[in-house]
């Protein structure tokens, strides 16, 4: 399904009518990013977590100054959760209670697929590094999440059963986004038609990201943070 929406998104890309060939660039988006969430105390044992992109993008170049940049990325977010409890039972060879103490980190990882909206900004020599802002929006694909347990005797389970007490409140119920974009990065050109960028981008999200957050009487609104180091290669039309 990823692999058809991209090949879409890439024809209609070339398909577009009304559009001077010699201004326009299109090219590939390969990245990591590092993702927070924020604004509610049910967040207190979470942790900022790695994940990835990778997408098509289409620039249109306004003077030798300005360009409007906008694309389609997949983007894998991660979210960790850690947590502990004890668990007691009766040793009958030692003929004794046992109190266990058990560590559980559950990863999340979040899917979606993203639109930018940015307007880019070149300057310096050769306008070779460039600074840019607009927004995004992202939507929802699915989410999945893996624990890891061990315990005080240093007992390990990777592929331990997770429950709803081992991650945190509202894990499941994370949904679209949407935001403010800036970004930071140079470029390196190959030849008459051929760059090559590295740019720094934060996606600060807006939005409550989690639904049903009064509802179910967590306080605050939980937003998103996600920051990416993305290598671009661009190819003038």
């Amino acid at each position: 399904m990823k692999k058809v929406l991209l090949t879409v998104f890439l024809i209609s890309l070339f398909n577009t009518t009304g559009f001077t060939q010699s201004n326009y660039s299109v090219g590939l988006n390969l990245g990591l990013n590092y993702t927070s969430f924020r604004g509610s105390d049910v967040l207190d044992n979470t942790n900022s977590g790695f994940g990835h992109l990778e997408g098509l993008f289409v620039e249109y170049r306004i003077d030798k100054r300005f360009a409007i940049n906008t694309g389609l990325n997949l983007d894998s977010k991660s979210i960790k959760y850690e947590t502990n409890y004890t668990y007691t039972y009766f040793d009958q060879q030692k003929f004794e209670v046992v109190n266990e103490r058990w560590d559980v980190k559950t990863t999340n990882r979040y899917k979606y697929l993203t639109i930018p909206l940015l307007l880019k900004y070149s300057f310096g020599k050769s306008k070779c590094f460039f600074v840019n802002g607009g927004g995004f929006i992202s939507f929802w694909q699915n989410h999945t999440k893996k624990s890891r347990a061990i315990n005080d005797k240093g007992v390990v389970i990777d592929n331990y059963s997770s429950s709803s007490g081992n991650n945190f409140p509202l894990a499941d119920d994370v949904s679209s986004d949407y935001g403010l974009s800036f970004g930071l990065g140079k470029l390196f050109k190959l030849d008459n038609r051929n760059t090559i960028s590295v740019e720094l981008r934060d996606n600060l999200g807006l939005c409550n990201t989690i639904e049903g957050t009064f509802v179910q009487g967590v306080s605050g609104v939980i937003k998103t943070n996600s920051l990416s180091l993305i290598a671009s290669w661009s190819f003038c039309l």
